[in-house]
C-alpha cells in the first residue's frame, strides 16, 4: 500500500464573523417651547392632548420593545448547527466534514508527537479519542498505523505537520443518516517529509454515527471509513457503499 494512502487513515473551521452596522441618528435641534399663557385657547397653543408629550400606549406597556426582547432572549439552541446533516447532502457539506476530521487528525498527531515517547504503546485518551474519528471497522488497522508512526517518532512527518485538505468534486452516493461516498482531490503535501508537492484523485467514505463520538473531539458526527487514492477504483469498490 502507498504510504501516502496510509496517512490519510494515521492523520478546515472557518468563523464567519457577522459585524451589523448602522448610522448615526440625525440630530434634530428643538427649540424650547414656552407655555401658553392662560388666556390662550387651547387649540391655538398646540396643546392638542393628541400631540401631548409623554409615553405612547405601546411603550406604557413595553410592547414597542417586544422586537428587541424577543431577539435577546432567543433560545441559543435553535442557532443553526453548521454539521446539521441536510436531506440532499452536497460537495461543500462534504468537504467541510472531510476537512473538519483532517483537522482533528492533524492536532492529534501534532499532540501526540508532543507527549508520547517513541516506542511507547499510545495512550488509552489517543486510542479513545481516535475512535470518534474512525468508523468501528477500521479502527484497529489504523490505530496500528499510527502505533507504528509512534515506535519511529513520527520520522516520516515533517517538524511543521499540516493536515490533508480536501477538495470533493462530487456525491458518488448517499444516505444522510448513515454514509456519504465522495470523489474528489486530496493535497497531503503538508505531510510528505521534505514538503514536496503531493496531489491525487481521493475517493472517501464516511460513515453517519453522531450518537458514538465524543463531541468534544469530533462536533461532525460523521466517521471516516474508507480513503481510496486512485484515479478509478472501479465499481466493485464503491457499489452499494452505502447499503
Amino acid at each position: 500500500m502507498c504510504r501516502h494512502r496510509r496517512l490519510l487513515g494515521s492523520l478546515a473551521v472557518v468563523t464567519l464573523l457577522l459585524a451589523a452596522c448602522s448610522g448615526d441618528d440625525d440630530e434634530r435641534a428643538i427649540d424650547p417651547i414656552d407655555p401658553p399663557s392662560e388666556d390662550v385657547d387651547a387649540d391655538e397653543a398646540g396643546d392638542d392632548p393628541d400631540d401631548a408629550e409623554g409615553p405612547s400606549d405601546a411603550e406604557a406597556d413595553g410592547s414597542a420593545d417586544e422586537g428587541v426582547d424577543e431577539g435577546v432572549d432567543e433560545d441559543p439552541d435553535a442557532e443553526d448547527d453548521e454539521w446539521a446533516v441536510p436531506d440532499e447532502i452536497d460537495p461543500d457539506y462534504a468537504e467541510r466534514v472531510i476537512n473538519e476530521l483532517q483537522e482533528r487528525i492533524n492536532a492529534l498527531t501534532i499532540q501526540m508527537r508532543d507527549e508520547v515517547p517513541a516506542g511507547e504503546l499510545l495512550p488509552a485518551e489517543f486510542r479513545d479519542a481516535f475512535a470518534s474519528i474512525y468508523a468501528p471497522d477500521v479502527l484497529a488497522r489504523n490505530l496500528a498505523g499510527i502505533q507504528t508512526d509512534v515506535d519511529t517518532g513520527f520520522e516520516a512527518f515533517p517538524d511543521e505537520l499540516g493536515p490533508w485538505i480536501y477538495e470533493a468534486d462530487s456525491i458518488l452516493e448517499q444516505d444522510p443518516q448513515s454514509c456519504l461516498a465522495v470523489t474528489g482531490v486530496a493535497d497531503a503535501s503538508a505531510v510528505t517529509p521534505d514538503g514536496s508537492q503531493l496531489i491525487f484523485d481521493d475517493w472517501i467514505i464516511v460513515l453517519q454515527r453522531a450518537g458514538d463520538v465524543d463531541p468534544e473531539v469530533n462536533e461532525t458526527g460523521w466517521l471516516l471509513y474508507e480513503s481510496v487514492a486512485l484515479a478509478d477504483p472501479g465499481p466493485a469498490v464503491w457499489e452499494d457503499a452505502c447499503a
